[in-house]
C-alpha cells in the first residue's frame, strides 16, 4: 500500500465535492435539511447512548463493500439485509462507509438503511468540508466520522459545532498521539482510535492500547477501538485497557455467518 493513500482519497474527494457542489449549492442543501420531516426532533445522542452500556460489549458493526488493501470483503453485500442481520444479533449501531472511489460505497447505502433499520447509524466517510456534515443529515445519519489526520483544530471545532447545531453525535478518530492531543482542545465525548494506520494500512491494536492508557483520565465519555478486532481475545484485552465500544468490519464481513460472529463477539468476558 502506497504511503500517500490518504492523500490521493482527499484529492479524490475535493474533486467529488466539486462535482457536488455545482449540482447542489450549500444554500440549496441547508433548504432541503431544515424542510426535512424530522429536522425538529432531537438526536438526543442517540449515537452516544447506544455505546455508553458499562454491562455490555457494545459494537458498532461496519457495512462496506471494499477495501483497499484486502479487495472485495463481501461480493453479495445487501445493505439492508445486512444491517437488519447486523440489529438482530445485538449490534447497538451501524456504520455505513459511503466513500465510493476506493471503498464503493455510497449515500443510498445509508439512506436504505436508514429506511429499515432503527438503531443509530454512523456515516463514515472523510469529511473535509461543512457541505459534508449537512449532506450526513439529509440523508439521515445520526453521527459523523471526523478524522484528526485530515483536519485541523479549527476545523474539529468547526466542524463539530455544525454537526451539535444539527444534533448529529460525533465520533473522533485518532492514530496516534499527537492527533489525540489535538482532538482533546475540541472536546469530544466519543474518542476512537483507529489501530490502521491510513497511510500505510498497516494494523496494531497496541495503539489503542497505549494511547488509552495514557489519556484514561481526560473528559472522553466513550473510548472506541477501531480495526483489526478479529475475535474475543482481542475485545476481552481492549475491555480491560477501559473501552466501552469497538467498530468492527472486516471480520464481519468476511465471516460466512455475521450474525453468530457478531453474537459470540459480544459474549466477551473480562
Amino acid at each position: 500500500m502506497k504511503a500517500n493513500f490518504l492523500q490521493n482519497i482527499i484529492e479524490h474527494k475535493k474533486q467529488d465535492l466539486e462535482i457536488i457542489k455545482a449540482q447542489k449549492s450549500l444554500n440549496q442543501l441547508i433548504y432541503e435539511v431544515n424542510n426535512l420531516n424530522n429536522i425538529t426532533e432531537k438526536n438526543n445522542a442517540e449515537f452516544l447512548k447506544a455505546l455508553s452500556d458499562e454491562n455490555n460489549i457494545n459494537i458498532i458493526a461496519e457495512i462496506k463493500r471494499f477495501s483497499p488493501s484486502k479487495g472485495a470483503l463481501r461480493p453479495d453485500l445487501n445493505p439492508i439485509e445486512l444491517a437488519q442481520t447486523y440489529k438482530e444479533a445485538g449490534a447497538k449501531a451501524i456504520s455505513v462507509l459511503t466513500e465510493r472511489h476506493f471503498f464503493k460505497g455510497h449515500n443510498q447505502d445509508l439512506e436504505q438503511v436508514k429506511q429499515k433499520v432503527k438503531i443509530p447509524i454512523l456515516r463514515k466517510d472523510f469529511i473535509i468540508d461543512k457541505y459534508q456534515i449537512w449532506e450526513s443529515k439529509l440523508i439521515g445519519a445520526n453521527a459523523i466520522l471526523l478524522i484528526a489526520a485530515i483536519l485541523s483544530l479549527s476545523e474539529l471545532i468547526e466542524f463539530s459545532a455544525i454537526a451539535k447545531d444539527l444534533n448529529l453525535d460525533i465520533l473522533f478518530e485518532v492514530h496516534d498521539r499527537d492527533e489525540l492531543i489535538k482532538c482533546l482542545k475540541a472536546k469530544p465525548q466519543i474518542l476512537g482510535i483507529n489501530n490502521r494506520n491510513l497511510k500505510t494500512f498497516e494494523v496494531d491494536l497496541n495503539i489503542s492500547h497505549s494511547l488509552i492508557q495514557e489519556f484514561k483520565s481526560s473528559d472522553i465519555q466513550v473510548w472506541v477501538s477501531e480495526s483489526g478486532i478479529n475475535d474475543c481475545e482481542d475485545i476481552i484485552n481492549l475491555h480491560k485497557s477501559g473501552f466501552k465500544a469497538f467498530l468492527i468490519g472486516e471480520s464481519l464481513l468476511k465471516s460466512q455467518d455475521p450474525a453468530s460472529k457478531l453474537i459470540n463477539l459480544q459474549k466477551s468476558k473480562n
